[in-house]
């Protein structure tokens, strides 16, 4: 067994592994709390879901026929810079959502998301051979994963203080359902996800987008 490096290289590892997991957090935290917006953000025509469903789709197929193929084509530091750039250009595209844009930038974020993923698994093994120490492989991937979790949560503490600040007072959570006789019309669903046709046409008129400004101000955090 190897003897782990002394001091000052190691903290030149936690440095560049630290620096690698924080560009990763700064990435996604944008691009995941937009992600999960665009079903509300994009209610018109159902844009935001279409939308959505096409990036994983995208995705799934990607990674289960063309990844590896990719991956072995371009190398994987390259590969990785290049789906870096597909997340922003998606963020970027959100500026202008036109239809036509936004099914471009959700193929290529679901060929991105397909391909990242790759590079971030091989990061704990990576850096644990660079500790020459594969025993720490294990904990670098706890914290990888710890540190990757959390830009769900800055991610929509953002978004939760930016809809509040720029909340006009209108609220999406009060119905008025009409022409039903019977029982709890959302009993079985919630208020503002229910499957039932004549609710949703009743409701949807109902619906009050966010303000413009807010949408802007988060894509620019973002």
């Amino acid at each position: 067994m190897t003897q782990p490096k002394d001091k000052k290289a190691e903290r030149k590892i936690w440095l560049r592994f630290f620096g690698i997991a924080g560009g990763l957090v700064l990435l996604l935290t944008g691009y995941i709390s937009l992600f999960v917006l665009q079903s509300s953000i994009k209610i018109e025509n159902g844009l935001g879901a279409e939308a959505a469903a096409i990036s994983y789709t995208v995705s799934l197929l990607f990674s289960l026929l063309l990844t590896p193929m990719f991956l072995r084509l371009v190398g994987v530091r390259k590969a990785t810079i290049l789906s870096e750039f597909c997340y922003i250009f998606y963020v970027a595209c959100n500026f202008y959502p036109k239809r036509w844009l936004m099914m471009i930038a959700s193929i290529v974020v679901g060929v991105a998301e397909a391909v990242l993923w790759i590079p971030i698994g091989m990061i704990p093994g990576y850096f644990g051979r660079e500790f020459q120490q594969e025993s720490k492989s294990a904990g670098l991937a706890g914290i990888l994963f710890a540190l990757l979790c959390l830009n769900q949560v800055i991610g929509n503490i953002f978004s939760f203080v930016v809809l509040h600040i720029f909340k006009d007072g209108k609220d999406n959570n009060t119905f008025v359902v009409s022409n039903l006789t019977q029982g709890n019309p959302l009993q079985y669903c919630g208020a503002n996800d229910c499957q039932n046709p004549n609710l949703t046409s009743q409701n949807i008129e109902q619906y009050v987008p966010e303000n413009v400004a807010s949408i802007y101000v988060i894509l620019a955090l973002f």
